[in-house]
């Protein structure tokens, strides 16, 4: 499968990012040959992801849904999107199956070929109980 590799820092809070994109770069290269992934172009941003709008996020995800690659690699799920649309946008192409697989060596990659999507869910299906109730049961 092909990937995009994306690195963003925000430019409204540069006192807590905690790496900058030369570091998430150098993180990502790394975890590439670690894991074999074939990079078809990685990309830099410096904005914030507050707003949609982004526009190298932009581009990737309208190059994902024309089918140039199938996943996306970055450092942290905070460096693709902060917003609802950005968001959306992840989620919708991952229904869709245009977008295959997030990964992120900070993160165990996300199974995203053994979750069954929406469509194929029956309506029976029992949903995951999180928060207080699953430490003390029903």
């Amino acid at each position: 499968m092909k990937y995009f590799l994306y690195a963003r820092k925000s430019t409204d809070d540069n006192g807590h990012q905690l790496l900058s994109i030369d570091a998430q770069l150098a993180e990502l290269r790394k975890y590439t040959k670690q894991q074999r992934f074939r990079i078809v172009s990685e990309l830099v941003e410096s904005q914030t992801a507050r707003k949609p709008g982004r526009p190298v996020f932009n581009a990737m995800m309208d190059d994902i849904e024309a089918g140039k690659a199938g996943g996306i690699l970055a450092w942290h799920p905070d460096r693709l999107a902060r917003n609802s649309v950005d968001g959306g946008r992840i989620i919708y192409a991952l229904d869709t199956g245009k977008l295959e697989a997030l990964d992120f060596p900070t993160r165990r990659r996300l199974p995203l070929c053994d979750v069954p999507s929406k469509r194929s869910r029956p309506a029976t299906t029992p949903q995951p109980n999180y928060g207080a109730r699953s430490l003390i049961g029903d």
